[in-house]
């Protein structure tokens, strides 16, 4: 007998009636449920691992290309109370996608 039966609330809520709570307490193993959470870890610290991304390349590929990115993280990125705005992404896509189609084009 569980504890719901013992107080007699099984009987007067029913846990299906709730469509939320039946949605957060579906019957699945917690294996899933932990890989749901680090999942939504990932996504909620895309940027952290965005910024490693920038520091690894001018560390791997130190030179004056890739000088823009600790220059404009360090610069502007950090410097944010809040995330960059989507201006910043777009200039750093774009200039991530010119300096790859430059390089591509000289190693042909």
């Amino acid at each position: 007998m569980n504890l719901l039966q013992q107080t007699g609330i099984d009987s007067k809520i029913k846990l299906k009636d709730m469509k939320k709570t039946w949605e957060y307490t579906r019957t699945y193993s917690m294996f899933w449920r932990y890989i749901e959470t680090l999942f939504y870890i990932l996504i909620s610290n895309t940027e952290n691992f965005t910024y490693f991304a920038m520091l690894l390349s001018m560390y791997t590929n130190a030179g004056l290309i890739t000088f823009f990115y600790p220059m404009s993280l360090f610069g502007y990125a950090l410097l944010n109370e809040v995330r960059p705005s989507y201006k910043y992404w777009r200039i750093i896509l774009t200039y991530s996608i010119i300096i790859l189609t430059i390089k591509f084009s000289c190693s042909l």
